[in-house]
């Protein structure tokens, strides 16, 4: 290559890493400003947390119930979090560095680009082929929106191009240091992501064997390569070792037993006494229509697809029995073979996540498409089909960023709306509604230390008393997530609603409830879940008192306050209710005590049955809760 030409390519390969870093940064500020709709991003984001507290598990005893992060288990006295250590060490090294993980992201969305560039320079050791590679990877949205995320799946794509280029280069070099370079890369990609190692530089693996073998030089290639991943496998048993107890078991399994390839019923964890609640059932059915799903949606996050699919065939046409071509052939066989086998493809599915964030199990494919993409494009002989293929890459490549983005954006805002009732400056302490019964998680990452301006806890049955005296100097503060029936959207109305203990002896409940002609109004107070109750009839208007001595000695109990409202009908009595639930509990000196924060339902009486739904219009009952000198 002449000097200009050589800085052309220069010059080309630095623009390319300048596109994919300011698309990373747009969609990251734009789209992703609070995260995707991904909660992966919590679990990897509150383990960097406390990676750079210098913890790699967390105490339960401070942790369980109220402050478990994202897909964690509990083994012995630890919270132990289910993914391998090395993305949240890269998101705690940058934050630490930098006070943020936008420049981890901006850095691995360039060395993506190099990455692929590479692999394609190592197998074909052509300037053009290598820059169109470069240019599908940097146009594609698949890398806009990974490498946006907080996601860890940009990291393993460019550990396994990086690696694969490594070993196709010591197959062209006899010294021991590409070698070395390919296992320390595969060795990392292990200890990250096990089985996106395995199935997209193992082919590349097999692949180096039999032409060093050719070579009589695989036997000294195995060994530097095994030095070189030796570190890291070493780590890998040793963090194994610390967090599981074992060396040869991974902390992946702590959530339960369902999240695993295969068959069956399947989750991303367990929960005690659930059932099947939250599970997919995986079938080889389901497995067959999540491929199919796949391959209809992949193609949206490709740039150039019609233009990519023209050089493969190409490529195919001309080099159809290059060993090379079925190297690129088998890593693409390899991804799609083997997650056939995980249900989290089905997992993608079902939460919709593959519209805003790409089949991103499939990710890796882009090395060996761009690959073939550059490759082919090389070998197209006609001046018309590079000119359709061109037209038509571009036009999709138009149509399918504006798309993806929008999906991404839309995906962004669902997470920063919910996002919204946590965010303030004063020192609060955040009440997390459950999103169903028994889920353990927090979806809001807190500081390890449970410090800064705002610590959140799981709004646990029965126990919001119990958390909020552990952070007395804290503004408390009850998330409220109702469905409003007029609404035009499917999300919840988000309400952040104030917690301040009432206390007393006795306290004073008053119901004031909307007047419904015809029907007898009956206010009335309810401890716990027994028959007997407290009735103070004749109008929509009472307050009664709630002591001490209604309450059990020890724990919280459920108080219901409302109004029964009834008449009767030639067909018998009707009857219904409009009921605030809240927290009571008797102190420790004696006082009631209890959070004046309703949960308010209608009940319906019908044929002997009742039948319960969230009250949409509060002001048709108002429960007020003061207390009173002990």
């Amino acid at each position: 290559m002449t000097t200009p030409a050589r800085g052309r390519f220069v010059a080309a390969v630095v623009a390319l890493c300048v596109a994919a870093a300011v698309a990373t940064v747009l969609v990251a500020r734009l789209a992703f400003p609070d995260g995707s709709g991904d909660l992966d991003e919590t679990a990897y984001a509150a383990q960097a947390d406390a990676l750079r507290h210098g913890e790699l598990t967390l105490p339960a005893a401070t942790h369980d119930p109220f402050f478990r992060p994202f897909l964690t288990g509990v083994r012995d006295d630890r919270v132990v979090f289910k993914y391998q250590p090395v993305w949240p060490a890269v998101i705690a090294a940058s934050d630490a560095l930098t006070g943020s993980d936008l420049p981890a992201r901006v850095l691995l969305s360039v060395a993506g680009v190099l990455a692929v560039m590479w692999f394609t320079w190592e197998l074909v050791r052509r300037h053009a082929a290598v820059l169109i590679a470069g240019l599908v990877i940097a146009a594609s949205p698949f890398a806009w929106v990974q490498s946006a995320s907080l996601l860890g799946y940009q990291l393993s794509f460019v550990l396994t191009a990086a690696g694969g280029a490594a070993l196709l280069a010591a197959t062209r070099e006899p010294g021991a240091r590409f070698a070395l370079l390919g296992g320390a890369l595969f060795g990392v990609a292990a200890f990250h992501r096990p089985f996106d190692a395995l199935v997209t530089i193992g082919p590349v693996i097999v692949f180096a064997l039999v032409r060093l073998w050719r070579a009589r030089r695989a036997g000294r290639a195995a060994v530097w390569f095994g030095l070189g991943g030796l570190p890291f496998a070493a780590l890998f048993l040793a963090y194994n070792r610390a967090v599981m107890g074992s060396p040869l078991r991974m902390a992946y399994g702590v959530t339960g037993t369902h999240d695993r390839f295969g068959f069956g019923w399947r989750a991303s964890f367990d929960l005690p006494g659930g059932g099947r609640s939250g599970q997919i059932h995986y079938t080889v059915g389901t497995a067959f229509s999540t491929l199919g799903d796949f391959f209809l949606i992949l193609p949206r996050f490709v740039a150039f697809a019609p233009a990519v699919v023209v050089c493969v065939v190409v490529l195919f046409r001309a080099r159809g029995r290059d060993p090379r071509v079925w190297l690129l052939v088998s890593m693409f066989v390899a991804n799609v073979v083997g997650y056939f086998f995980w249900w989290g493809n089905a997992n993608t599915l079902h939460f919709d996540l593959q519209y805003s964030l790409g089949p991103f199990y499939g990710y890796a494919l882009l090395v060996p498409l761009a690959a073939a993409t550059g490759w082919g494009a090389t070998e197209i002989r006609t001046e018309t089909l590079r000119l359709v293929a061109v037209i038509a890459g571009v036009m999709w490549a138009g149509w399918s960023s504006v798309v993806v983005v929008r999906d991404a954006a839309a995906d962004g805002d669902g997470r920063t709306y919910a996002l919204g009732p946590f965010r303030g400056t004063e020192q609060r302490l955040v009440l997390e509604p459950r999103p169903f019964p028994g889920d353990p998680y927090l979806h809001v990452v807190n500081d390890t230390r449970l410090g800064g301006d705002l610590v959140v806890a799981a709004d646990l049955p029965l126990r919001r008393l119990e958390v909020i005296d552990r952070f007395p100097d804290r503004t408390p503060y009850v998330v409220r997530s109702t469905y409003v029936s007029d609404s035009e959207t499917d999300s919840p109305l988000l309400e952040r609603v104030p917690a301040t203990v009432e206390r007393g002896d006795p306290l004073q409940i008053r119901v004031v409830g909307a007047p419904e002609p015809g029907f007898t109004a009956t206010p009335y107070l309810q401890v716990g879940a027994g028959p007997e109750r407290r009735d103070a009839p004749g109008s929509p208007d009472a307050t009664l008192a709630l002591g001490a001595p209604d309450l059990p000695a020890s724990g919280a109990v459920t108080v219901a306050a409302g109004i029964e409202y009834t008449r009767e009908t030639p067909t018998g009595t009707e009857r219904w209710r409009r009921e605030c639930r809240f927290e009571a509990r008797r102190s420790a000196n004696g006082e009631a005590e209890a959070l004046p924060v309703c949960d308010s339902f209608e009940i319906t009486f019908l044929g002997g049955s009742a039948f319960e739904a969230s009250l949409d219009s509060p002001e048709d009952l108002v429960v007020t809760i003061t207390g009173s000198p002990a």
